[in-house]
């Protein structure tokens, strides 16, 4: 759950802040709620990959412009759950490039279920994330942030097999079990995408 006191970021208007008003108990509870929220905002991280210096991930040669190719899957991962037994939303980011100058490259990022993925890719409901670029230059991309509907919190339910202790006995305990597959799509054949670095976080601020 969200531990800022106001479960939200709250802005302050700059002429507040040029006026340089005095410091009083609510400004510090604001401060501490933003500082709060911000660390909120970087739950546990589940996807973490950067490419090396010359290196990246894509998928197979384009022979389309409408057909999506597979470019990288991470996981399973488990997701955690809020209080009303729902997965935290899990906000995403991708860098990569357009494999020609001027040619839109489309990524899309699907959390769901393995057995899902295709399904979800064509459907681009709130578990779908959406990222473009046109340059031949890699950038992290804007980020989206990623959320599962009761369906498909279902869908990703998976009994796995644990120890109860350190050498006890064996027991079932039920996850939610997801991957993150990424796919991409070019305006033009003559490019081929490169996607060059992932990041996967919960977001448990709100």
């Amino acid at each position: 759950m969200s531990t800022s006191i106001w479960r939200q970021h709250v802005a302050f208007a700059p002429a507040s802040i040029a006026a340089e008003e005095p410091f009083d108990t609510l400004l510090a509870l604001t401060l501490a709620n933003n500082a709060l929220h911000l660390a909120d905002s970087a739950g546990q991280v589940r996807v973490a990959y950067h490419g090396r210096t010359g290196e990246a991930l894509t998928g197979a040669t384009p022979t389309s412009t409408t057909l999506f190719e597979h470019v990288a899957r991470f996981g399973p991962l488990p997701l955690m759950l809020r209080s009303d037994g729902m997965p935290y939303p899990m906000r995403v980011i991708l860098a990569g490039r357009s494999g020609q100058a001027g040619a839109t490259s489309t990524f899309r990022a699907v959390l769901s279920a393995a057995h899902a993925v295709r399904a979800e890719l064509s459907a681009v409901g709130a578990n779908v994330g959406v990222f473009t670029t046109t340059s031949v230059t890699t950038a992290w991309l804007t980020p989206a942030l990623l959320t599962l509907t009761v369906e498909q919190t279902s869908d990703a339910q998976q009994v796995l097999l644990a120890r109860d202790a350190v050498g006890g006995v064996q027991t079932t305990v039920s996850a939610i079990m997801c991957v993150l597959d990424v796919w991409v799509r070019t305006s033009t054949t003559a490019s081929t995408p490169s996607l060059t670095g992932v990041y996967a976080a919960e977001y448990i601020g709100l």
